[in-house]
């Protein structure tokens, strides 16, 4: 009887604290799933931490219509900024890429998109060099599945510990900021000693898990023709382009040889159907390395200023960043980049030394 008793007084102590996990995950929402709007959750310091874990159900509750979507990796993901999107589109344009994405997983998302929100009419694909590589990231493969997440999968995202320590770390961030400035997400701090080990450690990075036995993959070009006619089935335009990258990047594609295999994924998308090419040489991508730069932060990630000029082109046209690539012109542009790149090594021996070094 006392056993009985005792294990009623268990289970429902259990059960309460299922409850109270619960309703804080929910009333918090510390990845942004819910919408939920409160002075504990006003600034959402780890809303970007789990997005394979967040995004589609997110997109899946969001209740008004979307007119565009943005999908990709990092580059992409921190290449955007819905609010600016929305307002010189009209209407809703919501970012769905994630940090650490493969190319099939930037694909599914975009199926996961048209299934949820049909309304769509445009989908922006951010394609980097990187992703283009054979056997790239296998180990996230598909991890974001082609087939929508059921609203009563979210129940593990309510019930989880993790979620809920990032709902409590959200409530005491912002209990903090009381009395400090917010630094809104997009906006980044200048002046940051760091910068020369972020560049060092991009670049050692790319040159150990892309650069040094990269081979073009070519399905993944089969792949992007069968979602360009997949889309065009339901109305749905794609728009691709490749992302940008620091003139650092560009060196180390070149120290490791792949300059041939750059060139050659720029020529195979142009035969797809034109698309906006910001993997380019030019006053911007060649911005000298110093603590307070305005267009990068580190070799492959770009900073405010260079992503609005990089939306401005691919909504407005109205930008001097980035060059539209066609199956007549990929040659010849390729040939005046190549000037550009082998004219700005000639000149600075002493960055593609630093640069050989970083990457070791």
């Amino acid at each position: 009887m006392k056993n009985k008793k005792y294990n009623t007084i268990l289970l429902q102590i259990f059960i309460s604290i299922i409850i109270v996990i619960s309703l804080i995950n929910y009333v918090i929402d510390p990845y942004y799933v819910f919408n939920t709007q409160n002075k504990l959750n006003k600034e959402r310091k780890y809303k970007d931490k789990n997005h394979r874990f967040s995004k589609i159900p997110a997109f899946k509750l969001y209740k008004k219509d979307v007119c565009k979507i943005w999908t990709g990796s990092s580059k992409s993901w921190e290449g955007t900024n819905e609010e600016y999107k929305s307002k010189i589109s009209g209407c809703q344009v919501k970012n769905l890429a994630v940090s650490g994405s493969n190319f099939e997983e930037a694909i599914n998302m975009a199926k996961n998109a048209m299934i949820i929100h049909p309304e769509i009419k445009t989908i922006y694909l951010g394609i980097d060099f990187s992703m283009m590589q054979k056997a790239a990231h296998k180990k996230n493969l598909k991890i974001i599945k082609t087939t929508p997440l059921a609203k009563e999968e979210l129940i593990p995202l309510i019930l989880s510990l993790d979620t809920f320590k990032d709902s409590v770390r959200t409530i005491n961030y912002n209990l903090k900021q009381k009395n400090k400035k917010i630094v809104k997400y997009g906006e980044e701090r200048e002046n940051n000693k760091r910068y020369l080990y972020k560049f060092k450690n991009s670049i050692h990075l790319y040159n150990e898990e892309h650069y040094k036995n990269y081979t073009i993959d070519d399905n993944y070009f089969n792949e992007l023709k069968e979602l360009i006619e997949y889309a065009k089935s339901k109305n749905i335009n794609v728009v691709f382009y490749t992302t940008t990258m620091h003139i650092t990047e560009r060196i180390l594609i070149d120290n490791t040889n792949n300059s041939d295999n750059f060139n050659k994924v720029k020529e195979k998308l142009a035969e797809i159907q034109p698309y906006y090419d910001f993997a380019i040489v030019d006053q911007y991508t060649t911005e000298k390395l110093s603590s307070d730069m305005k267009c990068f932060r580190d070799s492959v990630h770009n900073k405010p200023f260079l992503r609005k000029k990089l939306t401005d082109k691919l909504f407005n046209e109205n930008s001097d960043f980035g060059v539209y690539i066609t199956k007549d012109n990929v040659r010849g542009r390729i040939k005046e980049d190549d000037e550009r790149l082998q004219n700005y090594i000639k000149n600075n021996q002493d960055l593609v030394q630093k640069i050989q070094e970083w990457s070791k």
